[in-house]
Order: structure tokens, then C-alpha cells, then sequence
């Protein structure tokens, strides 16, 4: 039985336009020390998913870029669940005229995968 993986993207999936309004107008437009721009009520629903289908997290976001720091804000700002994996950093989707659905696909060819899903 193959691996399931969570292919999770950030901007917009755990973030928005909405959700930053509504923080910062629920917090008076106080500035935090670290933004808390990540979306709590995404990062549980992305916790109910892991639990539920025993996926591993797979960061395809931009946000690989710095893998450590991307984790540690993913956990002060809630995700109980762990980043197993990120899309190799070199080459990026835009150089060599990759996509990041090659990416993923080299990922999945690589990784004995029974699901998948993209976020």
C-alpha cells in the first residue's frame, strides 16, 4: 500500500485577503511581533485532514524556500501537524521551464503514492 500525500501550497490556502482583514480588524490593527497571518480555522481544517487520511504534508509553497523558518511559523500559528516533505528548491517551477505540476509529478513517480491531493 503506497503513501498518501497533502501537497499544500500557502498563500491563499492559509492565508487570504479575508482572513487579514478580519485579524486585523478584530485586533485593532495591532502589528504583532511575527504577523499572524495565517488563517487558524485553515490550519485546523489542514490538522483534520492529516488525522483523517494519515497524509504527510508535502510544501510545494514558495515558502520552501526557507523550509525551517516556514515550519516554525506553521507551528507558532497553530498546524500541530508535521511538514514531512518540500519540492525540491532547485529548480524552482520557473527556471528550466518546469511547472509546479512537474514538480509534483516528479515527487510522485519518486514516492510510492495510493492518494494524493493538491491545496
Amino acid at each position: 500500500m503506497g503513501k498518501k500525500f497533502i501537497f499544500l501550497d500557502i498563500d491563499g490556502v492559509l492565508n487570504s485577503d479575508e482572513w487579514t482583514r478580519r485579524y486585523f480588524k478584530e485586533n485593532f490593527y495591532h502589528i504583532p511581533e511575527i504577523d499572524q497571518d495565517l488563517d487558524p480555522e485553515a490550519l485546523e481544517n489542514i490538522d483534520h485532514l492529516v488525522n483523517e487520511t494519515k497524509g504527510e504534508i508535502v510544501l510545494i509553497s514558495y515558502w520552501r524556500l526557507d523550509l525551517e523558518n516556514t515550519r516554525k511559523r506553521l507551528k507558532f500559528s497553530g498546524l500541530k501537524s508535521k511538514v514531512s516533505y518540500s519540492l525540491p528548491i532547485f529548480p524552482l517551477e520557473s527556471e528550466l521551464g518546469r511547472s509546479r505540476g512537474k514538480l509534483i509529478f516528479e515527487f510522485l513517480k519518486k514516492n510510492k503514492c495510493e492518494k494524493y491531493i493538491i491545496l
